[in-house]
């Protein structure tokens, strides 16, 4: 990825701490709390993520539903970070690929592929920060705003 835009960064980790503030009962919240931008440019994010015991399902791995959250969420970012609406889910994709465990540290890249007049297109890669080993990958089709016939 090329230079991070710094001034994006902030714009994103200030619209993730406004929509995690107050109500931690909303499904999510917490995790998405844990993501730190470490990388921006519009339509390319990356963030961080420790991986914390809430994260991990009962066989000590990283939860699916905590990946295929990070998938939803990072992408609706992505779409914010260039200028377009977070939109609705069409369709999410995700494939497990590998584990995670407590105290590893993740990076998730998620990236616009495509935007049209009324769908975005947009993939995750989620690689472990200290080997780049490929834990999980999703793609994200959002409906992003109505047709103007």
């Amino acid at each position: 990825m090329p230079e991070s835009d710094v001034e994006l960064v902030g714009r994103i980790q200030d619209v993730i701490s406004t929509l995690s503030s107050g109500d931690s009962e909303r499904y999510g919240t917490e995790t998405i709390r844990k993501l730190k931008v470490v990388q921006a440019r519009p339509g390319q994010l990356v963030f961080e993520v420790t991986v914390t015991k809430d994260l991990l399902n009962h066989f000590g791995a990283l939860h699916g539903a905590a990946i295929a959250l990070m998938v939803d969420f990072c992408t609706s970012l992505a779409l914010i970070s260039a200028g377009k609406d977070a939109g609705a889910s069409v369709d999410l994709s995700t494939q497990y690929l590998s584990s995670a465990r407590e105290g590893d540290v993740v990076l998730v890249s998620a990236d616009i592929v495509k935007t049209g007049g009324t769908l975005a297109f947009t993939k995750t890669v989620i690689c472990a920060k200290d080997s780049g080993k490929i834990i999980a990958s999703g793609t994200h089709m959002k409906f992003i705003k109505a047709s103007k016939l």
